[in-house]
């Protein structure tokens, strides 16, 4: 709801969502209401973001970009999602 809102008044100036994320982003974020979705969508989410990138090695080091203090605290990121410690509490309006 918001994105459309904010999408046509954009458009009436002359300019798109597009635009304004690429170069003036802050605006964006501070015309718009974000969520933290529920620890059930949250959660996989997350696991596959560390999945898919914790272990890529960093071009200018060649190490991996979680060592094993790193995944221990994404472990523990984890486990406060699902204690839903992270999320948004039940009630918060929704895009929608």
């Amino acid at each position: 709801m918001d994105k459309q809102c904010v999408s046509s008044y954009l458009a009436s100036i002359g300019t798109s969502w597009d635009d304004v994320l690429r170069f003036n982003a802050s605006w964006l974020w501070k015309h718009c209401k974000r969520i933290i979705p529920p620890p059930e969508q949250l959660y996989p989410v997350v696991k596959e973001v560390y999945a898919a990138f914790g272990c890529l090695l960093d071009a200018k080091t060649k190490q991996p970009l979680f060592n094993s203090r790193a995944w221990r605290d994404a472990g523990n990121v984890l486990k406060a999602i699902k204690a839903g410690l992270l999320s948004d509490p039940p009630g918060v309006p929704d895009w929608d």
